[in-house]
């Protein structure tokens, strides 16, 4: 076994040799100092003994302490599953000793569901296991990974001890005593054993004039429930100890003829009000949060808004403390109460979380199970990448007869947005939705803009700002072929499906449409580019007052040379039923031609073309054939499909909350007004709910499902 292996396996014992330690038996300071004490502790030579068994077995060694702490230190073969789900329980005063000092700050009730930070497990800690080891005389990992031998017990004095100890005292008597003196636990007990077992007396003999000794210790060890004399040498040698440990615990011995008590991890705790504590408390809960919409039925973590961190927070909770005269707490109180009273983490978009690729690479997985598919699964997401680059080479050689093109929508845009003003952190805001088309051979930007009150982000806004593209590409376009990710509720869908069937009929000079699908995870694409360009101008402005003003950063984030991105401004009306549409004019049947079941799901590629109208073929892997589904319903009069019969999705303006829009006009009562009061004019006049709703779940203002995820 490996020198990595052989630790491991050590640092595995050490952690199951604490939990077993937990019942042993722990003699007191006061059974060591009674005069019956070597009676009732059990200490003498007639019970047996296992002498093959008494020493502990010594761990795995290394000449390397370097390669001991860059092993512990690295991520390839970790000692515990992934942390963000594991709470052990607390520990017990009695399993390590001072497992009760290790935290400085006084403890707070925390609630029963999950919070953000883990609970703590001492017992596992690698200093508690490492110190429980030590004080059993066991082997164990320095904190700087060098292997430390366990005790063992030494030779007897030399035959030439005046007192002849080795005579008088046998290796099991004296392999019973120090089994016996290692299994009291703590340092105090150890202590109270040495002091038990010395006498300290004014030495007798002054033999030379300028001595320092003043005094002479008297050693004794327990045999048959007595007390027998011997030298210091044997004394120290049956319990494996040094010279300092004996003159420690003599400094310790009080006038009682007791152990002082270890200070260490004593320090004095300080006091924190329940009046500041809510106080702390009330200030978090002021926060909106959101749900996760992909992981909601697995976690019950909340989100605050990506602008915001702890430390942002407890800024704005002194300066709250200082408005209203009150006594803030600290900030490593903020944080102890956010961290383990409450499951909140922060906003992050990330684009592309594969489940496969964090399964296999995380260091606790079972590789060996998961080989096969994780090839397969990055051959596909090359074979992927390999199309998309193909699909760019056939439109750049084409003269223009095909568009390869790659559509995303981006994470929700808020107005007012100001990250300067800590006042906009407890409104709800109002949503601004940018829908991306990236051309990636003129590399030509198209953003399609709407607000929550012209329409939401379903299939059916995602396939109405896809047609207009469609019919605004010049007439010499024959062929279109985009790319997207694979989020079933907006690309790949039936209705999406249905638009391009009904396209490919409509536009006159389009002949055929590819949609082709990345594999999940990894589904970067040059739209992505525009999201990041757009935040970037965003941050240099610094503020966005109301929805026009994100038009205006989308038009200036272009750098300079390139054109500028064409937005496009979504209006209620222009959002097309592509749902009755599909419904009404089109069956999607459960098999295909040859009676395999259709799995939308696992489709990486949809052709729609002219000359098959009501037909779509599509793959379910690059390489494969084409599969056909006709969609045509087969009637005695089939319809043509047209988007001259498409009404609009929505008859009206779709109002906000009552509670959003209150948030909103609040803004400009602040002092100074959060919103400049040119735009309250705007403000005002959106359309809302009449009836006061029911407290949304706080942070209705940012919608977890606007997440860039697969």
């Amino acid at each position: 076994m490996s020198t990595r292996g052989k630790i491991m396996v050590e640092l595995a014992r050490q952690r199951a040799d604490v939990q077993n330690s937990k019942d042993s038996t722990e003699l007191n300071g006061d059974e060591v100092n009674n005069p019956q004490f070597a009676e009732n502790s059990g200490l003498n030579a007639t019970s047996e003994i296992d002498e093959t068994n008494v020493l502990p077995e010594h761990g795995p060694s290394t000449s390397n302490p370097r390669e001991c702490s860059e092993y512990l230190e690295s991520d390839d073969e970790p000692f515990s599953s992934d942390q963000s789900e594991y709470e052990p329980d607390s520990i017990s005063s009695s399993s390590v000793s001072g497992a009760e000092n290790l935290d400085g700050m006084e403890e707070f009730p925390v609630i029963t569901d999950k919070s953000r930070k883990r609970k703590r497990c001492a017992k596992d800690w690698k200093r508690n296991i490492a110190k429980a080891r030590r004080q059993r005389g066991e082997a164990y990992l320095s904190s700087r990974g060098k292997h430390v031998p366990g005790v063992c017990m030494k030779d007897p004095c030399s035959p030439k001890c005046r007192q002849k100890c080795g005579e008088r005292i046998s290796n099991n008597e004296r392999l019973l005593i120090f089994k016996r003196y290692y299994e009291l636990k703590t340092y105090e007990r150890k202590r109270d054993f040495i002091n038990g077992h010395t006498e300290k007396k004014l030495k007798k003999w002054h033999t030379k004039q300028n001595s320092r000794r003043k005094s002479t210790i008297i050693f004794y060890l327990p045999i048959n429930q007595e007390k027998v004399k011997v030298c210091k040498t044997m004394f120290m040698n049956t319990l494996g100890i040094r010279k300092g440990v004996v003159d420690i615990a003599m400094q310790k011995r009080t006038s009682e003829n007791t152990t002082q008590e270890d200070q260490r991890g004593k320090h004095k705790k300080k006091y924190t009000s329940p009046e500041v504590l809510d106080s702390v408390r009330k200030h978090i809960e002021k926060f909106p949060v959101m749900s996760s919409h992909y992981c909601r039925a697995r976690s019950s973590r909340k989100y605050l808004c990506s602008d915001l961190n702890i430390s942002i927070m407890y800024a704005m909770y002194s300066e709250e403390c200082i408005e209203k005269r009150a006594t803030p707490a600290s900030s490593a109180i903020y944080r102890k109460v956010f961290s383990e009273e409450y499951n909140l983490g922060f906003y992050r978009p990330r684009k592309d979380q594969c489940r496969l690729c964090m399964a296999f690479n995380c260091p606790s997985s079972d590789k060996v199970a998961l080989e096969s598919q994780y090839a397969a699964h990055l051959a596909a997401k090359d074979r992927a990448r390999q199309e998309k680059r193909l699909s760019k080479q056939r439109a750049d050689d084409s003269r223009g007869n095909i568009v390869s093109c790659n559509f995303d929508l981006q994470q929700v845009l808020l107005v007012p947005n100001d990250p300067t003003n800590n006042a906009l952190f407890y409104k709800q805001r109002f949503k601004v939705f940018n829908f991306t088309v990236y051309n990636t051979v003129s590399k030509a930007g198209d953003c399609f803009m709407w607000t929550e009150v012209d329409g939401k982000r379903g299939s059916c806004e995602i396939a109405s700002c896809l047609f207009t593209y469609f019919k605004s590409l010049p007439d010499s376009v024959k062929k279109i072929e985009c790319f997207s990710d694979r989020c079933g509720g907006q690309n790949l869908n039936k209705f999406m499906a249905g638009m391009c069937l009904t396209a490919v009929q409509d536009i006159p000079h389009l002949d055929e449409i590819d949609l082709m699908f990345l594999v999940v995870g990894h589904s970067e694409m040059e739209c992505d580019s525009m999201h990041s360009a757009i935040s970037t101008e965003f941050k240099r402005v610094g503020r966005a007052n109301w929805p026009q003003d994100w038009k205006t950063i989308a038009k200036c984030a272009r750098r300079k040379g390139d054109k500028p991105y064409i937005v496009h401004e979504i209006q209620n009306r222009a959002i097309l039923n592509w749902k009755n549409h599909a419904e009404k004019n089109l069956i999607f049947r459960a098999k295909d031609e040859n009676n395999k079941p259709v799995g939308w799901q696992k489709m990486c590629w949809i052709n729609f073309s002219k000359s098959r109208p009501y037909i779509l073929r599509f793959k379910e892997n690059f390489d494969d054939e084409f599969r056909t589904l006709n969609c045509n319903r087969k009637t005695r009069t089939t319809p043509l499909l047209s988007s001259a019969t498409l009404q609009s999705l929505y008859k009206d303006k779709l109002p906000i909350k009552k509670d959003k829009y209150d948030d909103l006009l609040s803004l400009f009562r602040t002092n100074p007004p959060a919103i400049s009061t040119e735009y309250k004019y705007y403000y005002e006049n959106l359309p809302y709910t009449r009836t006061k709703s029911e407290q949304e779940p706080p942070g209705s203002d940012i919608d977890i499902s606007d997440i860039d995820y697969d």
